[in-house]
């Protein structure tokens, strides 16, 4: 599979749940760590979203939730891979290839 189609394949899959009001987009990221294939999944937040306030519980628990829900199914899709969660207030997305 050649990486545009992984990352659309992320992307699907990605697509099957809800995100939390505050992620506004999802940038994917293919690359390696000490040598192993590795896939970043960088999650667009809301720049109030990295603040501490009144709602950081909320958030933890839908971040948590998030991860918990992604992370066995992109290890079975992707059994070469192992997936990464990042969360970046938008200033620091670059553009998705084909996007």
């Amino acid at each position: 599979m050649n990486d545009r189609d992984t990352i659309a394949k992320v992307r699907d899959i990605v697509a099957r749940h809800p995100l939390p009001d505050f992620i506004l987009g999802l940038d994917v990221r293919l690359g390696d760590t000490d040598g192993d294939p590795a896939m970043w999944l960088a999650f667009q937040i809301t720049p109030d979203a990295g603040h501490w306030n009144a709602d950081v519980e909320r958030r933890v628990a839908a971040i948590n939730a998030l991860e918990d829900a992604l992370f066995p199914e992109l290890l079975i899709a992707f059994e070469d891979r192992y997936p990464y969660f990042r969360y970046e207030t938008a200033r620091h997305l670059r553009p998705v290839l084909g996007e």
